[in-house]
């Protein structure tokens, strides 16, 4: 009997005509594509856009030629994109999924791909960079929340599960498309939907403008990246459609303008009392305010109801008739609270000084040579009573918004007996990628504090990474890579709302890997860098894989054993500091001889050039391997040979 159903089943299978999905689906054969792709009437922009995405991929894995249609035969085999009447009848329901997330489903000859779109957002206006709302021209770095284009998402996935696409970096060397002499599918019906719904990263492609150069990726331009490369590339590599604007907020508000500069408007008592009397009130961005003051969490509070009244900022109390909301502090259900980048010596009023926490020292530490240390939690009473204060005042007019703030500072930890925020409070954490709890005692510190916070909120926590390299060491590779995966598999058992990585890195091509795993970690925490890490390695280099991975060791062991200190961290300012001295400070009187003595010896360095030599060797010059084998061994042995004022071939 089982027999003759499997029978049956390939019979039908042959003509197309599957009420099952008991045998593969054919999609492209020797070069001649088997199905269609579907853009139903009226589907809008966003999946007209993933299926011209859809055909070029499927066009060049397979060499045939994919034709878009807006209906597909009953007898025809079609991959049908986008929210339609078909989709539904599928089973397939768009609005139960998470933001950013989709569903792949195979039902017969038919392939739906789904999510959460919005028709008329215009996503070639995006990559081009036209000046149109809500992007405004800026591409894959803006800060403004875009809408939904899920479908898409739900497209770049179904290339990579099913046609082995990968999408490394920007522009075409860096995406890799396998040849395929048949695609088909079997059995598929995938809800993927990302762990975090806020997934930024600050260096997706060239930065750079005028003369700056340091920390802009400046790379990028001369290795033939353009601007429009890396806006596809956010797409790709499926950055956040949803900004959680969370950055210092107070000079966005202009409280040294509204309540200090002009006689008459001059409320002293809301800014920080100094120890000589004065306050601390130079400018828009240097001021800093008395925290403890009820008066302060009222007008606070006072300003961000004004936000979510959807008035604009010029309806402020005393505010400047240029006032205006910045996106990165306030957008959509989001309202930033976060001090200014400097709190200094905090507030010397009677009260705050009673709320400091002095039982520890800030100074010099022995340990840390010419590093100042401060307390971090020397001003949490202070901080976090406050927090509170104006969150609870704001949830009271204005339920369902909320307020973001960073445990920064001098206020990166709770205080003795600090009970659960309230739930309209999204805390932030500032970390380093160097590593999970067991690999510093920096990266040990950083996990409890995580661990911390998510005991004190049930809204979860958002995490501000710093991927920052010093540029004394500009041209040295500081990749973080098997680092990053131990750090995301560690993070993957707390309740994340998102990551922003601020990635301040100057030769880009460097850490074009780190930007590629970060991404694809904070969608799924839980995954496997090593086996991704190899994959790179054999996709894009496919003989010299083995070298290429070597070469990846030698750099992050340099990394993280040698650069980064192996003592714990201090705080100065924002965070803990990425444990790097600059190379004086590190090796005084030497710089970076001493790096060229203790890290990169002559052993080191004879084992890099081995490797590099022996990875060109095993591709043609002419081949797509040999120009990537060129560009990563120019890029990352060159520059680092150059920066180490070494004249060798590599």
């Amino acid at each position: 009997m089982f027999k003759k159903l499997q029978l049956c089943l390939l019979l039908t299978a042959a003509v197309n005509m599957l009420p099952v999905n008991a045998a593969e689906l054919v999609l492209a054969q020797n070069k001649t594509a088997a199905a269609v792709i579907v853009t139903p009437e009226n589907c809008g922009k966003v999946v007209e856009f993933a299926a011209r995405e859809l055909k070029q991929f499927l066009d060049e894995a397979t060499g045939a030629d994919f034709r878009i249609v807006k209906a597909a035969e009953d007898g025809e085999n079609a991959i049908v994109l986008g929210d339609c009447s078909a989709a539904q009848k599928a089973g397939i329901e768009v609005k139960t999924l998470k933001r950013d997330g989709f569903r792949l489903l195979r039902q017969g000859n038919r392939i739906f791909i789904a999510g959460r779109d919005d028709k008329n957002y215009d996503l070639d206006a995006f990559v081009k960079m036209q000046k149109v709302p809500p992007h405004n021209g800026r591409g894959w770095f803006n800060h403004a929340s875009k809408p939904e284009y899920a479908t898409l998402f739900g497209v770049y996935d179904f290339l990579e599960r099913t046609a082995g696409v990968r999408f490394y970096y920007p522009g075409k060397l860096g995406t890799y498309v396998p040849k395929l002499d048949k695609l088909s599918v079997d059995k598929l019906d995938v809800i993927n939907e990302p762990a975090m719904i806020f997934r930024f990263t600050m260096g997706l492609g060239d930065r750079s403008h005028g003369k700056y150069r340091v920390w802009r990726m400046a790379d990028y331009p001369e290795i033939g990246v353009s601007r429009e490369d890396s806006n596809y590339y956010s797409l790709r590599c499926r950055q956040s459609t949803l900004y959680v604007p969370q950055n210092h907020a107070e000079g966005m508000l202009r409280w040294h303008k509204r309540f200090w500069e002009k006689p008459e408007n001059r409320r002293a008592e809301l800014f920080a009392l100094k120890a000589d009397g004065s306050r601390y009130a130079e400018s828009q961005h240097k001021f800093s305010l008395c925290y403890s003051n009820e008066a302060v969490v009222r007008q606070m509070a006072e300003d961000a109801c004004v936000f979510f009244a959807g008035l604009p900022a010029t309806k402020m109390k005393n505010a400047p008739w240029n006032a205006k909301w910045v996106e990165d502090r306030a957008q959509g259900d989001y309202f930033s609270i976060q001090p200014n980048d400097f709190y200094g010596s905090g507030c010397m009023c009677s009260k705050c000084t009673a709320l400091a926490n002095k039982n520890f020292s800030s100074g010099q530490n022995a340990d840390l040579p010419g590093e100042f240390v401060a307390n971090p939690a020397e001003y949490s009473k202070v901080m976090w009573d406050y927090y509170r204060n104006v969150a609870e005042a704001v949830g009271k007019k204005y339920p369902g918004k909320y307020l973001t703030t960073l445990a920064y500072g001098k206020w990166r930890l709770p205080y003795e007996n600090m009970t659960e925020l309230p739930d309209n409070l999204l805390v932030g954490v500032t970390t380093i990628p160097n590593g999970s709890s067991n690999d510093h005692p920096a990266m040990k510190i950083i996990f409890n504090e995580i661990a911390k916070w998510s005991k004190l909120t049930d809204s979860g926590i958002w995490l501000w990474h710093y991927q920052i390299n010093r540029p004394q060491y500009d041209g040295i590779p500081q990749p973080r890579l098997w680092a990053a995966g131990r750090f995301y598999n560690e993070l993957a058992q707390y309740k994340l709302v998102g990551i922003f990585m601020e990635t301040e890195i100057t030769h880009g091509f460097q850490h074009h890997l780190d930007i590629y795993l970060n991404c694809r970690l904070m969608w799924d925490p839980a995954a496997d860098a090593d086996s991704m890490i190899k994959e790179y390695a054999r996709n894009m280099y496919g003989e010299a894989a083995n070298e290429v991975l070597k070469l990846l060791h030698i750099f992050e062991d340099c990394y993280l054993k040698g650069i980064v200190r192996k003592e714990a961290a201090g705080i100065s300012g924002a965070a803990y500091r990425d444990v790097v001295d600059w190379p004086e400070g590190r090796w005084p009187g030497e710089g970076m001889k001493g790096l060229r003595r203790e890290v990169y010896n002559d052993a080191v360095i004879d084992e890099i050039i081995k490797l590099s030599k022996q990875a060109k060797s095993k591709a043609a010059a002419d081949s797509v391997e040999g120009q990537r084998l060129k560009l990563f061994t120019g890029r990352m042995v060159g520059e680092l040979l150059k920066k180490l004022n070494i004249n060798r071939e590599y």
